[in-house]
């Protein structure tokens, strides 16, 4: 079932939805940052899976608003990430 469908109100304009996205990376990147600063890492930890699934949603969002089907976009990533890694394996960057 589409993410959208899930919710009761219309969902932020793209630039919002964008810009959550974001923060939640920034988020991200500072719990791992701090995680690898302190011996006790698990705050962090659950926080950095916290923001993953945030971003995971917002993405969903983004991708739904667009006309995108989700799982397509997915997979053309994954497909372009193994095109890369290949690449960089053959060319040694």
């Amino acid at each position: 079932m589409p993410l959208l469908n899930k919710i009761k109100t219309k969902p932020e304009p793209l630039p919002e939805t964008l810009t959550i996205l974001l923060y939640e990376l920034g988020d991200f990147a500072k719990c791992l940052m701090r995680s690898q600063w302190k011996a006790d890492s698990t705050g962090y930890t659950s926080e950095m899976k916290l923001a993953l699934g945030d971003m995971y949603a917002q993405w969903q969002v983004i991708c739904e608003s667009l006309g995108f089907n989700p799982d397509e976009v997915k997979e053309l990533g994954i497909e372009h990430f193994i095109e890369r890694m290949e690449y960089v394996k053959e060319k040694g960057e």
